[in-house]
């Protein structure tokens, strides 16, 4: 696959950190901005090590989907109080609404339908 949602996430967060990063100015919303991102990766990191650690299929499926929904939350906030532009905003506030409601849908169907298998 040449293009997939998740290269245009990471796309997307480089490109408004880097933005940020050149202009030069920080101001006191951009630091909590930028400590919401830091938080969030954070969290990632900490369920790459919960991953590795439990081998059991749903609690694996607990731990990234718990992660999955925090870590979106804190680092959609972070770019949007980084990002002073309203149409960015409001396409990055569109992207973690629609992940909050379809993300519990889609792991029930994940459960539902290769939870039983070994």
């Amino acid at each position: 696959m040449l293009f997939s949602f998740t290269h245009y996430w990471d796309l997307l967060v480089l490109s408004l950190l880097l933005d940020t990063l050149v202009e030069g100015k920080v101001p006191n919303m951009e630091y909590i901005g930028h400590a919401l991102i830091i938080i969030g990766l954070v969290f990632i990191l900490l369920t790459i090590i919960g991953l590795e650690k439990h081998k059991d299929f749903s609690k694996r499926v607990l731990i990234s989907s718990l992660t999955d929904s925090t870590a979106l939350i804190l680092i959609i906030l972070g770019l949007v109080l980084v990002n002073p532009m309203a149409l960015t905003n409001f396409k990055l506030l569109l992207i973690l609404v629609l992940n909050l409601i379809l993300s519990p849908v889609l792991i029930n169907i994940v459960i539902n339908n290769y939870g039983g298998r070994r």
